[in-house]
């Protein structure tokens, strides 16, 4: 090192730091949780709402139990991409955890099939996590692209440790006096009123610890990287700042804090004197949805980034269905081995993802990554229908271990590749805009993604239990027909992504871009 280097001249590591990391890796566990964790039970209930539904016909009010945590992020995603651009990263994801929390307790104990909508709707109009936390990651690189790039890799292929954790847990935990008959913790004991009242509280309970503890690690360990100069204080109630008897005392200007002094009129000339660098920027203009879309580099990519979303969460809602159906279009299993196997499928996901994601885009490129992920991704969820063919266990409700491995190896594959596709476009995105409008970016990207995840679920849930409980074609081709409507529309969403690669490398080489 030379005398004109210093320490904070040299690149950023090409290894992420673990304290960036770790804060993030929690934060994507945490959503995961929030998000999937309903997807086993939504089947079972529904059922327990309405007693008289078939396990077959519940898939229409699934997928509105699925989809209403979708729907409530579409009303907010874009306002809170705005407002990180505004108060800062790291402030609101604690503000927005913070209400998670107790919106998981109130889903506990919902009694009516309105009022866990509603909750769920809420809990989702409340989370801004998936967009600020790609933005983070692109903040945290300061521009370093192989660090951007592992850490977004590393980072989204937790998501797969989520469908590790969420379906276990919350098939487990939902409904202990149906699931555990034998468990005298369950059964006969002063727990036994609260768990016939409220079936589906443990797996709301422990959500909302799991939110409140990433609360607690955020707070410690998470850097904002939002530059002060660009950041302003987050407004708090009147009743906390009453708290505060100096608060008044002190304002925010640029990036220090200024003591705020009575100035004598005899100062004022002498004040006047005070150079242009201790004054604060001007306002910067607040991008729109209008200007961010006005680039086709950006509008192309968020729209692959929405369709994909609808493919992947219809899917997710599909394959629960397909394993709670008790006709021959299904696997008649109980919550319990549902959230089994697709536990497994998370077990093969976190043990090959990271590795394959790094060897698929150094060999490939970002581009054809993308692309790569979407076209293999439809195939291989397509093959899931094909356990029918596989004898089932003798015992009643079980899946037996063929039936089991070859259900986690299959959609721990599938997500393989559809992760390799969520983390190249996200990179993409990001380098489609100024750093100066990320959050609001990747809040639109967030909004697009919530309405196909809104429309998802319920779309998957009509499909599949009309398909299933058909008359025309019966219950097993009904079921195979609804995967293969989710890997035609995967395979129409990686063609128009190889379109539109083909025609970013054309302008590139004619130094369009």
């Amino acid at each position: 090192m030379t005398d004109s280097e210093s320490p904070t001249d040299s690149p950023p590591p090409s290894t992420p730091p673990n304290s960036v990391v770790h804060a993030m890796i929690g934060l994507l566990l945490t959503q995961s949780y929030l998000l999937i964790s309903p997807f086993v039970y939504s089947g079972a209930i529904s059922l327990w709402f309405y007693p008289n539904l078939t396990k077959s016909e519940a898939g229409f009010y699934a997928g509105f139990v699925s989809s209403s945590f979708m729907f409530g992020r579409t009303f907010s995603s874009y306002y809170w991409g705005k407002q990180t651009d505004k108060y800062g990263r790291k402030s609101i994801l604690i503000l927005t955890l913070s209400i998670s929390v107790f919106l998981n307790l109130l889903l506990g104990i919902c009694t009516t099939f309105p009022a866990y909508v509603s909750s769920r709707f809420l809990l989702g109009f409340f989370n801004c996590v998936p967009s600020t936390l790609k933005t983070v990651i692109s903040e945290s690189a300061k521009g370093n692209k192989e660090w951007e790039q592992n850490t977004m890799g590393l980072v989204f292929g937790m998501w797969g440790a989520g469908f590790l954790i969420a379906p276990l847990v919350s098939g487990w935990l939902s409904d202990p006096i149906e699931q555990f008959p034998g468990v005298e913790f369950v059964q006969g004991s002063v727990f036994t009123p609260m768990f016939r009242k409220y079936p589906f509280l443990l797996p709301n309970l422990f959500g909302a610890l799991v939110t409140f503890l990433c609360v607690v690690w955020l707070y410690v360990s998470l850097e904002e990287t939002l530059p002060s100069s660009q950041r302003e204080d987050l407004p708090l109630p009147a009743c906390i700042l009453r708290r505060f008897k100096n608060i008044n005392r002190y304002k925010r200007v640029g990036s220090s804090i200024d003591l705020v002094v009575d100035v004598p009129e005899d100062d004022i000339e002498l004040s006047s004197t005070i150079s242009n660098s201790d004054v604060p920027p001007p306002p910067r203009s607040s991008p729109t949805i209008k200007s961010l879309l006005s680039n086709r580099s950006t509008r192309s990519l968020l729209l692959i980034y929405w369709l994909f979303s609808f493919v992947i969460i219809s899917n997710d809602e599909i394959v629960p269905l397909f394993g709670l159906a008790n006709n021959a279009g299904g696997l008649h299993l109980n919550i319990k081995s549902i959230g089994s196997f697709i536990s497994a499928a998370g077990v093969i996901y976190v043990l090959i993802q990271y590795r394959m994601y790094k060897y698929v885009v150094n060999k490939l490129g970002r581009e054809n990554t993308m692309v790569l992920g979407t076209l293999i991704y439809g195939p291989l969820s397509f093959l899931i229908p094909f356990v029918l063919f596989i004898p089932p266990s003798v015992s009643s409700g079980s899946l037996g271990w063929f039936r089991f491995i070859f259900l986690g190896t299959t959609i721990g594959f599938s997500r393989v590749f559809a992760s390799m596709h969520f983390s190249t476009i996200s990179l993409l995105l990001n380098d489609s805009v100024e750093r100066e409008v990320l959050g609001t970016m990747n809040g639109l990207s967030n909004l697009g993604g919530s309405v196909m995840k809104f429309m998802g679920p319920i779309f998957a849930g009509v499909m599949f239990a009309g398909f299933v409980n058909s008359e025309i074609w019966g219950a097993r081709v009904g079921a195979f027909s609804a995967f293969f409507v989710n890997m035609i529309l995967a395979l129409g969403v990686g063609l128009k992504a190889k379109r539109l690669v083909k025609e970013r490398i054309e302008n590139r080489n004619e130094g369009i871009i």
